[in-house]
């Protein structure tokens, strides 16, 4: 960085004679770079591939660890280029926060009864932010039985390489994602609920049926497929704009 700011310094005549042909490219390279870590968070350029588990080479070898870093790189950046949604910087910033605090578990919940393009007045994501997330646990194979792990319902979050690739896909071909904070002196690693501490996670609906707590949600992130972006809203802006732009909507379908 030191010396990007010495070439930045320069006049533009001063340039190439005082660094070089090939310092130069460098320069520009990691000039560019800047650019654009500015504006997306991308797989190739911000993930380290040795804390995530497909990352990790078998022995600490030059062999493997080059054999590593050609894999990775490689899966970084057909995710980068290929899928075609881009992460803000700001939130795949605040993301990585809250991986990096063991204090929270970072959990995504993906579902197509919520209609990504039209969330903001989508009736079933509101009522998940505004009355919990359901965990049916194996209802739906006959097999009820209270305070299910929140694994039966969300995909809790290790690291950025796998936030990246459940919020960016279409998974259960939905058009978005439920983003969730959990604290992990509720639940464990796996998803199931500490001893004690069922009251603390869930809610419970009149059926008796487990219910996440809505403070626990974040908000929304749409997969923006006409503009190729995410987009993240708070829980609190969708619930307070929710009547507003569900009341002009209606008004709206009347003429």
């Amino acid at each position: 960085m030191e010396k990007l700011k010495q070439y930045n310094e320069q006049p533009e005549n001063e340039k190439k004679r005082k660094f070089g042909g090939r310092l130069l490219k460098i320069i520009k390279k990691n000039e560019n770079k800047e650019t654009k870590d500015s504006e997306f968070y991308l797989m190739s350029e911000r993930i380290d591939p040795f804390k995530t588990p497909f990352g990790r080479p078998g022995s600490s070898s030059k062999k493997d660890i080059k054999a590593a870093k050609t894999w990775w790189s490689g899966v970084c950046e057909t995710w980068d280029k290929e899928v075609n949604l881009n992460l803000p910087l700001p939130l795949g910033k605040m993301l990585e926060e809250i991986i990096d605090d063991p204090n929270y578990y970072l959990c995504t919940h993906h579902s197509n009864a919520i209609d990504g393009q039209n969330f903001e007045t989508d009736e079933v994501l509101h009522s998940i932010l505004e009355t919990g997330l359901l965990n049916l646990g194996d209802a739906s194979s006959g097999a009820f039985y209270k305070d299910p792990p929140v694994s039966k319902t969300v995909t809790i979050c290790p690291d950025m390489f796998h936030t990246i690739i459940n919020t960016k896909s279409s998974y259960k071909h939905s058009s978005g994602s439920v983003i969730l904070k959990i604290p992990s002196e509720y639940i464990n690693q796996t998803g199931s609920i500490k001893k004690g501490m069922e009251s603390k996670v869930y809610n419970y609906n009149e059926s008796g049926y487990s219910m996440i707590k809505p403070e626990f949600i974040l908000g929304f992130i749409q997969n923006d497929k006409e503009n190729h972006i995410m987009n993240f809203t708070s829980r609190e802006d969708i619930l307070k704009n929710y009547n507003l732009k569900k009341g002009i909507k209606n008004e709206d379908s009347r003429h």
